[in-house]
């Protein structure tokens, strides 16, 4: 469920691109899905509170990478061509719907759908993060924690991670 959740804010910006495109011709459908939007954008922060009440548990920085920059990619791929795209038809609406479903679906089965717009936007960053023993886990966090630190993190979905604190003492990371 947190998964899903996590990919359907990161669909917040096509809906809502989908929305403003819908006001001129359903008006109606384009209030549905802005406020479809805002509740995707808002399971963002509400997962990110839940899951930052588990358990944290601690890692040691040995590599660190910023997967941040697929944001863009991903905003250019999949929801820019939404700002260009016709709506004037069922049709076409059918296959925004249909599009969206694929894409859930694929989101959901990938680690894509941690690259999230809405993060991107609020300074928060996705990291690769290799621990020892060559665990990799993938970390939210406002930047990144330094090469050799020891981390405390709370799991989030599979090897996703939310960044708690430094457990060495520095507050680098936060």
């Amino acid at each position: 469920m947190t998964r899903l959740l996590l990919v359907l804010s990161s669909l917040a910006p096509m809906v809502a691109i989908v929305a403003i495109r819908l006001v001129d011709v359903q008006a109606g459908w384009a209030l549905v899905l802005a406020l479809v939007a805002l509740l995707f954008a808002l399971a963002l922060p509400l997962v990110l509170l839940v899951r930052r009440k588990t358990t944290a548990q601690p890692f040691t920085v040995v590599a660190i990478r910023d997967e941040s920059s697929q944001v863009p990619v991903y905003l250019l791929t999949y929801i820019f061509p939404f700002a260009f795209a016709p709506a004037d038809s069922v049709a076409v609406l059918i296959s925004y719907l249909f599009f969206g479903l694929l894409l859930v679906i694929l989101l959901v089965r990938t680690d894509l759908g941690l690259v999230n717009p809405i993060l991107l936007a609020a300074g928060i960053h996705i990291f690769v993060v290799r621990g020892q023993r060559d665990r990799s886990i993938t970390l939210i966090a406002k930047s990144a924690p330094l090469v050799g630190s020891s981390i405390l993190a709370h799991p989030i979905s599979g090897n996703a991670f939310v960044f708690s604190h430094v457990a060495t003492g520095d507050n680098h990371g936060q």
